[in-house]
């Protein structure tokens, strides 16, 4: 069976898991890695991590979500930002091995052509 290839995009996710070890006792917190108006004022879009049987990578958002499970799947691809956002973000970054090195595009624009 072949092994496929994975690839390492850095990426910020806004939001993350933190493992805290206190009085050997393990706490997990869910902080957000970006507040509303860094998220607001990005010059990109977040993108949706997704999975299925054969692939993991990245998407366009879709047309309309809702609900908060979602923000698990949302991540900024670190080189979509501008040089201003990477130097400000570096430290809030994190790695995942995808098979799609490209962001799928599913939800395409329908252009209606001109009547003549």
């Amino acid at each position: 069976m072949d092994k496929q290839a994975m690839f390492d995009v850095k990426v910020i996710p806004l939001i993350k898991r933190e493992i805290i070890i206190e009085n050997d006792k393990i706490k997990e917190n869910i902080i957000e890695n970006l507040s509303r108006d860094e998220i607001k004022n990005m010059s990109c879009k977040p993108r949706m991590l997704n999975r299925n049987s054969e692939d993991i990578y990245f998407a366009e958002l879709p047309i309309q979500y809702h609900g908060t499970k979602i923000k698990w799947s949302l991540f900024y691809i670190f080189d979509e930002l501008t040089e201003e956002e990477k130097i400000k973000y570096d430290q809030r970054s994190d790695y995942i091995s995808v098979t799609k090195e490209t962001v799928v595009e599913l939800y395409t624009k329908k252009v209606r052509k001109k009547k003549k």
